[in-house]
Order: structure tokens, then C-alpha cells, then sequence
């Protein structure tokens, strides 16, 4: 019998089928390519959630990419001396939260002070954005589940 071939629209992925061991299906949609914002990304949905929660982000994942971290909690509009000590907190807090909550592990190269250090400095400017910042912890933090951990 032959299948018929379907078209799938532009921009539309290609779903991909699995079978645990249950014998169930269970669908899911192909893994998005290397350092895009996406919600199959623990490391991208972390740090979102983390916004929402100690940084009071508002808005929805998708728009979270290109949202700037200069409209977040910490930011100091008055004072790039207290931006500077706010973001060095935040980047303590973000770390201990990969670390110590999410069970994250460091990945090669990277440890507690060159992670502070890169976060922090992310923060202090303005146009860098929540998405942004998202695939910069993807970069240090390799997250329960990666491979190798």
C-alpha cells in the first residue's frame, strides 16, 4: 500500500514519534537547533521561569527572547554603579539556583567565579535580552538530563 505524501507548510517542523517503554507514543517535536530559545531547553525555560519569579518578568515565553534585561527588577536607571552591584547579586542568585536546585553541573572550562563574572557583566548591559541570557547559562550550566550527567 502506498502512503501518501503529505506537505508541511513553511516554517512547520516535522514531528517526530517515540515509543517509551510502556509501548505508548509519545510525540514530540524535533529538537530545535543549537542556541535557539526554545521550550524543549531546560537551561531556556529556567531562566525564564527564574525571571518570573524573582524579577517579576510579565510576559510569555516566546516574547521573553527579545525582552531587555534593562526592564527587569534589578536594573538601576539612576545608577550604573548599583546596576553593577545588583546584576554581580543576581548572577549569585542565578547560580544557585542552576546549582543548587536544579542539581546543574558546571560544564568544562567554566566554574563558580568565571560563571559570576560572565553572568554579571551579561546583565550590566542594557539591550541584552532574557533569551539572550537564557543561551548564555546554556553555554555554562549543563543541566540534569544532558548528556553526561
Amino acid at each position: 500500500m502506498a502512503r501518501k505524501k503529505t506537505r508541511r507548510k513553511a516554517g512547520q517542523r516535522k514531528k517526530v514519534s517515540t515509543r517509551r517503554k510502556t509501548g505508548r507514543k509519545k510525540s514530540s517535536r524535533r529538537a530545535s537547533a543549537a542556541g535557539q530559545w526554545s521550550l524543549d531547553n531546560p537551561a531556556h525555560t529556567s531562566t525564564f521561569g527564574f525571571m518570573m519569579d524573582r524579577q517579576r518578568l510579565q510576559t510569555t515565553f516566546s516574547e521573553a527572547e527579545d525582552y531587555p534585561v534593562r526592564n527587569l527588577r534589578y536594573w538601576n536607571e539612576s545608577s550604573d554603579s548599583a546596576t553593577r552591584t545588583n546584576a554581580k547579586s543576581l548572577a549569585g542568585q542565578i547560580d544557585g539556583y542552576f546549582i543548587d536546585q536544579l542539581g546543574a553541573k558546571y560544564h568544562p572550562g567554566h566554574g563558580f567565579a568565571s560563571a559570576i563574572t560572565f553572568v554579571a557583566e551579561f546583565l550590566t548591559v542594557g539591550s541584552n535580552t532574557v533569551g539572550g541570557l537564557g543561551k548564555a547559562l546554556d553555554s555554562i550550566y549543563k543541566m540534569r538530563g544532558e548528556q553526561g550527567l
